[in-house]
């Protein structure tokens, strides 16, 4: 299984596998599901293509990113969680759904404000970066539904 991982993580763009990259590999598995003969569906791609983007931005806008994806996580697992979530979600929604996650999001929060408190000129661009994380985490879990 830790193989199939590694095989997904390189043709993904050859980062290492972390474990719980390797547990949805396992879980797939268990559902008889082989991730390595999928490739990348567009809305990872245009993921991946707007997180490489960034590379080159202005750490203001390295940070705003950061937090519209931390905070729609939070976000999304957090009613997860408040709404009784089955045993198999409540892993996820435990991990990115609990209070103590929810101070690390309003941090970078914080983070991204401060930044952009000293270059108020990147505000535009900070505010379309945001949309463009609610556009691309709609597409992205769209995925689930076959709706990307």
């Amino acid at each position: 299984m830790a193989e199939a991982a590694a095989r997904v993580a390189a043709a993904a763009g050859g980062a290492a596998p972390d474990l719980v990259m390797q547990q949805r590999f396992c879980a797939a598995a268990k559902r008889g599901c082989d991730v390595t003969i999928i490739g990348m569906q567009p809305a990872c791609v245009a993921y991946r293509q707007f997180m490489q983007g960034l590379h080159s931005e202005p750490y203001a806008i390295k940070a705003t990113a950061f937090w519209a994806i931390e905070a729609v996580y939070h976000t999304a697992w957090a009613s997860v969680l408040r709404n009784a979530a089955s045993e198999e979600l409540k892993q996820y929604s435990h991990r990115w759904g609990n209070p103590a996650f929810g101070e690390y999001v309003q941090q970078l929060r914080f983070h991204a404000d401060e930044a952009l408190a000293f270059t108020p000129e990147l505000l535009p661009q900070a505010r379309k970066v945001v949309e463009q994380v609610a556009d691309l985490e709609v597409d992205f879990w769209g995925m689930a539904y076959n709706e990307a």
